[in-house]
């Protein structure tokens, strides 16, 4: 075989097999028969014709560009003038599971190439170690494929790659949607091609007719190009940087940033740094958008990296503002909106009944606007954070109505056993006490202006749970005149 290969590589027929076989590494032996067909006399200058076949068994071939090896090789080849490079079939094992292939060139003025068609299965863990792409650290079980390997030559040579098909039966696929794949006899058609290049290669994956990516690969990490989810074609690709683009049934934010710190704990790189100095942005449109345990329909996403922090701008018809999540663990979520819409007129239900808030992040929140079931209840600002597994609203700064909480006031929200409980204890201003009765639906007997209320309540369930008729503790009205007492339910001492 090495003989063979001295031949390829020695000979004038290097040029015309595009150096194919210049780091080849060959064992085993062949048989071949070579013909030359040398032009004199009138004839000189013409073309030189040969003809070369061999029959090999039980051969070795290492092809370490690709970084492909084949063992037990066993076929026909050859080489013509006018054919070129050409096999009409030969088995062996590659990646240790068996293997059919065969080899054709097309021979065109400028440009030529080799091609050779592989069939076969692969591990997905052998996959994950050939290709060196994380994503596939999640995959389990066995894929059939079809791979051909790519060799341009002639005037117009260009890069060499590699390109493989399969429908993926066999083989199960651990991340969110919508990369997931949880069932391995499910079908999904993959397309994958890569080009091959001095100090990089370029990646393009198409899974179904959903996702389709271009993407420039250094030293195992993607560090520019496009990811797309929709049935669009893939527009113009700028591969400075990584952009992603398109439409989404569904989006686990929180599941998606655990996934991608599993993946760093496999990868010999800070992955969260990797995509950080890479990504340029990421404009989605998702139909239903879980965020942090708050589910989000026909939400607009962008979002785009700042020295520190990423930055999700979120539009629906809930709401419209910004989050920020710093790098740094310590530092809060800062979430920023123009809007928030809530609808809580599905009184015995508690929206956050099923969140575990010694669970959630520290959060610095504000809100411009804040409308439940209509109703304007003004700006709202505050800092979550929890302490020994109590959950607690601090800074408050809200104008609810007429109201307005001071950051002296503190809610507590703690959970024993499955059973939310809440507490408020903290001062209110009150411009028109009248006013506010009003608002809230209540009759009252009481007048006055320039009002301040110190509470000191709690209720059953989550802070959502807040109501009138719901709560029971001490609240205190100061004032320098007032008319008369407030009428309140028999359990709020006033």
């Amino acid at each position: 075989m090495s003989d063979l290969i001295r031949v390829l590589n020695e000979t004038p027929l290097a040029e015309s097999t595009a150096n194919v076989a210049e780091v080849w590494q060959g064992l085993g032996s062949l048989q071949f028969d070579m013909a030359l067909e040398v032009p004199v006399g009138d004839r000189a200058g013409e073309e030189v014709l040969v003809e070369v076949a061999a029959a090999f068994d039980e051969v070795e071939l290492q092809m370490p560009e690709f970084d492909l090896q084949f063992d037990d090789l066993q076929g026909m080849a050859g080489y013509s003038t006018a054919q070129g490079l050409h096999s009409s079939g030969f088995t062996g094992r590659s990646f240790d599971r068996p293997i059919a292939g065969s080899i054709a060139t097309v021979i065109d003025n400028p440009g030529s190439e080799i091609s050779v068609t592989i069939d076969g299965a692969i591990a997905a863990t052998a996959l994950f170690e050939w290709s060196d792409q994380l994503l596939l650290s999640r995959s389990t079980g066995e894929l059939s494929y079809n791979a051909v390997v790519h060799i341009p030559f002639g005037d117009e040579t260009k890069e060499p790659y590699v390109e493989a098909s399969s429908d993926l039966t066999g083989v199960s696929l651990n991340l969110p949607y919508p990369l997931d794949k949880l069932n391995a006899e499910d079908s999904r058609k993959f397309r994958y091609r890569q080009h091959f290049s001095n100090d990089s290669y370029r990646v393009d994956v198409m899974v179904d007719d959903d996702l389709k990516a271009s993407l420039r690969i250094e030293e195992g990490i993607a560090v520019g190009g496009l990811v797309h989810f929709g049935q669009e074609p893939l527009a113009s690709v700028d591969y400075d940087r990584i952009r992603m683009t398109g439409h989404l049934d569904y989006l686990d934010v929180q599941r998606w940033l655990q996934v991608i710190d599993e993946l760093g704990e496999v990868s010999d790189v800070a992955l969260n740094d990797e995509i950080a100095a890479h990504l340029e942005s990421a404009e989605l449109s998702v139909e239903k958008l879980l965020f942090y345990d708050l589910e989000l329909p026909s939400t607009g996403v962008r979002v785009v990296r700042n020295q520190c922090a990423w930055v999700t701008s979120l539009d629906n018809a809930m709401l419209k503002g910004e989050v920020i999540v710093a790098d740094a663990d310590d530092v809060p979520v800062e979430i920023m909106l123009e809007q928030l819409q809530l609808d809580n007129s599905d009184d015995a239900s508690d929206s956050l009944g099923d969140v575990n808030p010694s669970e959630i992040d520290d959060i610095n929140f504000s809100t411009d606007s804040l409308m439940i079931n209509g109703e304007d209840y003004g700006s709202w600002a505050f800092n979550f954070r929890v302490e020994d597994q109590v959950a607690r609203f601090e800074d408050i700064d809200a104008t609810p109505a007429g109201l307005r909480v001071l950051p002296s006031s503190i809610v507590e929200w703690r959970v024993a056993e499955g059973i939310h409980s809440t507490s408020y204890i903290g001062d209110i201003e009150v411009d028109d006490l009248a006013l506010v009765m009003s608002k809230y639906g209540f009759a009252s007997s009481v007048e006055g202006q320039g009002l301040k209320i110190d509470a000191n309540v709690s209720w059953s369930g989550s802070p959502a749970m807040i109501d009138v008729e719901r709560i029971v503790g001490q609240v205190g009205i100061r004032s320098e005149e007032h008319t008369s007492e407030l009428q309140s339910p028999d359990h709020l001492v006033c």
